[in-house]
């Protein structure tokens, strides 16, 4: 998830656009990465507990 987050980021700061497309599969995307016991968090990957650097990448992916 971390990982999807750079690679974001590295688009966004090559002037490279990322298809509306891509952005709007992101959600479903990400439901697999939530912590069951919390789903409002994210874990790094699917089935582990949630991480910060984790939610914090999803809440990014995600704005």
């Amino acid at each position: 998830m971390a990982t999807a987050s750079d690679a974001v980021q590295a688009a966004l700061a090559s002037a490279r656009s990322i298809p509306q497309a891509s952005r709007d599969e992101l959600p479903g995307l990400l439901d697999r990465y939530r912590d069951a016991k919390l789903p409002d968090l994210y874990a790094d990957a699917p089935g582990d507990a949630a991480s910060a650097e984790a939610t914090r990448a999803a809440a990014y992916l995600l704005a």
